[in-house]
C-alpha cells in the first residue's frame, strides 16, 4: 500500500465533509433559530497499532505519520444567537438554553416530539398554537397541543406561562438537552428529541415579541470554507504527486534494460 496516497485520500474526504458542513451553515446564516454544525474528526491509528496482529507491519517512520483522519458525526453548537425585536405577540425567543417542543408528523402518520428554537408562532382558526414554518403544533407542559381563544390577545411571561384576560390558559414546555449529545436535524428548523430530554429544569427566560437569529458567524464560516477548500486542493495535489511517483517507479526504475 502507498502510505502517502492513503493519507492524502483521507485528507480529501474529511475536508470535503467539512466543506459540506460549512456550506450548510452558510446557507442557514439567516434562518431563525438555526444552530450551526461543527465538523468533527477522529484520528486513525497506524495499521500496526490498530490491528493487534499487525505488529510485524510496524515501521517507525510510517507509524509517526499516523493513519489519517476519519469523519465523525457533526456536533451542534448550542450557543445562543442574537435576539431581534419584532413586536409580534406570537413571536417568542428563548433567552438561555432550551428548545420549544412541537409535534412532528411522520410520513406513516405517527406523531413524535421534535425540538425547535424557531419561535415564530401563529394561531389556527380553532385557536391551536402552531409553528409558522410547517404548521407543527406547539406543546404545553403536559405534552399536549396548546389551544387558546384566537379572539383574545395572548400574553406570555418569562417562565412561558400563557395568559388571556389575566387568566392562565397554558404553559409552554421548554426542553433542555445535554450539550454533548448529538442533535439530528429534521429540517424546517426542527431537531429530533433525544432520549435524555429534560422538560422540568428550564432556567432561562421567554422573551415575547422577539425571535432568535442564527448563531452562524458568516465571516468566520467563509474564511474556514476557503481554508478547507485549499486543504482539499493540497491533498489532491499530493495524490497526483504520489501517482506520478508510482508511475516512475513502475515504468522507469522498474524497466529492465
Amino acid at each position: 500500500m502507498n502510505y502517502g496516497l492513503y493519507i492524502s485520500a483521507t485528507g480529501v474526504l474529511t475536508n470535503m465533509h467539512r466543506q459540506d458542513v460549512l456550506a450548510n451553515n452558510l446557507a442557514n446564516a439567516q434562518t431563525v433559530g438555526f444552530k450551526q454544525n461543527l465538523a468533527a474528526f477522529n484520528q486513525r491509528l497506524p495499521e500496526s497499532q490498530e490491528d493487534p496482529a499487525g505488529f510485524d507491519l510496524a515501521n517507525d517512520l510510517l507509524d509517526k505519520l499516523g493513519g489519517g483522519l476519519t469523519a465523525h458525526a457533526a456536533l451542534t453548537d448550542l450557543s445562543a444567537g442574537s435576539l431581534q425585536n419584532t413586536g409580534n405577540a406570537l413571536d417568542l425567543a428563548i433567552d438561555g438554553q432550551g428548545f420549544f417542543t412541537i409535534q412532528n408528523k411522520l410520513p406513516d402518520g405517527s406523531i413524535t416530539t421534535a425540538l425547535t428554537r424557531d419561535g415564530r408562532f401563529t394561531l389556527s382558526q380553532d385557536g391551536q398554537l402552531l409553528t409558522t414554518v410547517g404548521g407543527h403544533g406547539v406543546l404545553d407542559s403536559s405534552g399536549q397541543p396548546i389551544r387558546v381563544d384566537p379572539s383574545v390577545p395572548l400574553t406570555v411571561d418569562e417562565t412561558g406561562r400563557l395568559s388571556q384576560n389575566n387568566q392562565t390558559v397554558g404553559q409552554l414546555q421548554v426542553a433542555t438537552v445535554d450539550p454533548q449529545s448529538p442533535l439530528n436535524h429534521l429540517g424546517q428548523g426542527m431537531y429530533e428529541a433525544s432520549a435524555n430530554l429534560q422538560t422540568n429544569n428550564f432556567r432561562g427566560r421567554i422573551q415575547q415579541g422577539f425571535i432568535e437569529q442564527s448563531n452562524v458567524d458568516s465571516v468566520r464560516e467563509m474564511v474556514e470554507l476557503i481554508q478547507t477548500t485549499r486543504a482539499v486542493n493540497d491533498n489532491a495535489t499530493m495524490i497526483r504527486y504520489q501517482d506520478s511517483l508510482m508511475d516512475k517507479a513502475v515504468n522507469v526504475l522498474g524497466r529492465v534494460a
